[in-house]
């Protein structure tokens, strides 16, 4: 239930600040997901995060391959409010 609240405080936010990555070169996970979702079709999917306590947004392309915006390197028990906005990289997602 926690990691619920969380993920649907971490999206109230991200809708909030949308300009931001309209302008930017900064974004997350869901933003990418939602994105190529738009663009290409194929599915957004909410992974429960192993590092930090809410969700993590994959994009599964029509081919069913998974991929992921992230950062590199994300160390263990990564607070919120670093995940609300970053520079990552996209990668194909390792672990479905």
């Amino acid at each position: 239930m926690k990691r619920k609240l969380v993920t649907a405080w971490m999206i109230f936010i991200w809708i909030i600040i949308a300009p931001v990555i309209a302008f930017t070169s900064y974004s997350n996970c869901w933003y990418y997901a939602l994105m190529q979702k738009i663009k290409y079709g194929g599915n957004m999917v909410p992974i429960s995060s192993k590092r930090w306590s809410g969700h993590h947004w994959i994009w599964i392309d029509e081919d069913m391959q998974p991929w992921e915006y992230t950062l590199t390197k994300m160390p263990k028990f990564t607070p919120w409010y670093k995940l609300i906005v970053y520079k990552g990289v996209v990668r194909k997602f390792r672990t479905l």
